[in-house]
């Protein structure tokens, strides 16, 4: 058998059925399938290393700092959008920006503007406006 004919080759076995049913689960299975088929002892390793025990699912949230130091940089960031293309999804932006600082009066017109033509009935824009309302 493998290792001198002990049972280390079912263990082997099941540990690298549980790595590829974990990489399966988690949709990594592109990147890791061939390592644990081909290597896999060594694969199998490597895998609960990098995948389970480095936490990388854990992770801190992301902090705009940006909008920290300078609030109204995103409004004129999408302002200065809506002046070089105005299009329904600049626009759109515009108006959620406006919405997030509070500014309802701006956000509401835009979003009532925005309302013509294909874009009538769109859903995003009409809760948005309804809720800006409020």
């Amino acid at each position: 058998m493998y290792f001198g004919g002990g049972n280390y080759y079912y263990i082997i076995l099941i540990l690298e059925a549980f790595c590829i049913i974990h990489s399966l689960r988690r949709g990594t299975q592109q990147k890791w399938l061939w390592i644990l088929i081909v290597i896999p002892l060594f694969g199998c390793l490597y895998y609960i290393y990098s995948e389970i025990l480095s936490n990388r699912s854990i992770r801190a949230p992301k902090i705009n700092v940006e909008a920290v130091i300078n609030p109204g940089a995103k409004i004129k960031r999408f302002e200065d959008e809506v002046r070089f293309t105005d299009t329904f999804a600049n626009r759109v932006k515009l108006a959620d920006a406006y919405l997030e600082a509070g500014l309802t009066d701006k956000a509401l017109e835009i979003y009532q503007n925005s309302l013509t033509g294909a874009f009538a009935e769109n859903e995003h824009v009409m809760a948005q406006a309804h809720c800006s309302l409020f």
